[in-house]
């Protein structure tokens, strides 16, 4: 198991990968396809723990929340300080794969697949509704029946957003920096942020 440490403007898994929050312009619900929005900057990360009898009774020691305003978005940002040795992360909204549109499981599964590889995926932007397009995330009451889960499930039990990561099997990448010319077998992205549209 990773050890996980919140921090002011982060949350860090392990000894190298770091889940930051990014604030962006909320596109029109429109039905068009926007260019990607700019990052305004990170939002804060608090923990549960730390705001004990502040925060909902459902809300658990060990997690972390950011404080969001309504209607507002979001990015997840991927940061690693070491990019030889790569993370499978799976990012869901209210236990809705985020990738695959569909109910979380447990695991990864390649078809469809459930999972990005970090690095060398810098971001999330949103999340799958149907092929080829990808909603932002936008932060909604729980409850008022304007979640990806209340929309997929018909009700809303989870809410919020939940990160998995899986760390390489041991021995699969070296420990230290390879020298350099030398191939650590990291994967390609799955898209460059400048080029990657965003349908809201």
């Amino acid at each position: 198991m990773l050890d996980v440490v919140i921090r002011l403007d982060s949350i860090r898994f392990g000894d190298h990968l770091i889940v930051s929050f990014k604030r962006t312009l909320r596109l029109a619900d429109d039905g068009t396809v926007h260019r990607l929005p700019p990052n305004f900057g990170v939002f804060p990360v608090y923990q549960v723990a730390d705001f004990a009898g502040r925060v909902p009774a459902g809300w658990r020691a060990g997690e972390a929340f950011i404080p969001v305003y309504q209607r507002e978005a979001l990015y997840v940002g991927f940061d690693h300080e070491a990019p030889w040795r790569p993370h499978a992360v799976k990012v869901a909204a209210g236990r809705i794969n985020a990738l695959t549109g569909e109910f979380e499981v447990d695991g990864l599964t390649s078809d469809p697949q459930n999972y990005l590889v970090c690095p060398p995926q810098l971001w999330l932007d949103g999340f799958k509704t149907g092929t080829g397009v990808v909603r932002q995330f936008v932060a909604v009451s729980f409850g008022t029946g304007h979640t990806i889960e209340a929309a997929l499930a018909g009700a809303e039990g989870f809410g919020g957003l939940q990160i998995t990561i899986h760390a390489p099997q041991p021995g699969r990448f070296p420990d230290e920096r390879p020298a350099a010319g030398e191939d650590a077998a990291a994967p390609r992205p799955l898209a460059s942020r400048g080029g990657r549209q965003v349908s809201k």
